[in-house]
């Protein structure tokens, strides 16, 4: 915890640096090495990372990337997974110093991270495909009940252009989970694929993870989207 802490309060000094800490957090970062993330973020984008800090237990890690980089830095690893587990990207917070847990505030703490899952996402924030099915998931569990018009169209509070961002985003993220198991099976049978190479998506122009080029989603023309609403289903 002390570490992490130190991480997250450093986050000020980076911004004066010139450079940007980012939280990564996924339940496949549980009881990982910091070198093993490190590889992963490598073979994930081509974005210089100054600094990676990492507890091993934990299943959050810190990177620290030049400020110019960070958005690019987010796209890369916007609906990435690690281990089969979504990976969450935000800014890291500088934590207060001195900041003492009195008695009673883990369930306190419990209580208000449970408050902040069961509401709706920030105004301006734009979620990956992601973290809407997570939210779903969250809200369902704690017997929030939506609108048929929520159920039915959940991507209908954003502008339709980041609709098909999100939906090309989601793509991206089931190519890379393929592209990952693929190489997983070819290596066990010991007959390499060159496309899952992890230098083969820069050689080729593909997203960084994918063993395929990745076109755009393509969206229904201006004046006819209303009351269209498209379905994917991949098995």
């Amino acid at each position: 915890a002390s570490r992490a802490g130190a991480a997250a309060a450093t986050a000020k000094d980076d911004q004066e640096s010139g450079c940007t800490r980012l939280f990564l957090s996924s339940k496949g970062f549980a009881q990982t090495p910091q070198e093993e993330v490190e590889k992963w973020l490598a073979e994930l984008t081509d974005v210089e990372i100054r600094s990676v800090c990492k507890h091993k237990p934990c299943p959050y890690a810190f990177a620290t990337v030049a400020a110019g980089d960070a958005e690019r830095f987010r796209d890369a690893l916007s609906g990435a997974a690690f281990v089969s587990e979504p990976v969450g990207v935000r800014e890291a917070h500088e934590r207060k110093p001195n900041t003492k847990r009195q008695q009673g505030a883990g369930e306190a703490e419990m209580s208000a991270n449970k408050r902040r899952k069961t509401q709706d996402f920030k105004e301006g924030f734009v979620p990956t495909l992601i973290d809407v099915l997570q939210k779903e998931k969250t809200l369902k569990k704690a017997g929030v009940e939506k609108s048929a018009r929520e159920k039915s169209a959940p991507l209908i509070r954003w502008p339709y252009e980041t609709q098909l961002s999100m939906k090309h985003n989601w793509v991206i993220s089931q190519v890379r989970t393929l592209t990952k198991k693929a190489k997983a099976r070819a290596e066990e049978h010991g007959a390499p694929v060159p496309w899952t190479a992890p230098d083969w998506p820069k050689r080729h122009g593909a997203p960084a993870g994918c063993g395929c080029l990745v076109d755009p989603a393509i969206g229904t023309p201006d004046g006819h989207t209303l009351g269209y609403r498209n379905k994917c289903e991949f098995t």
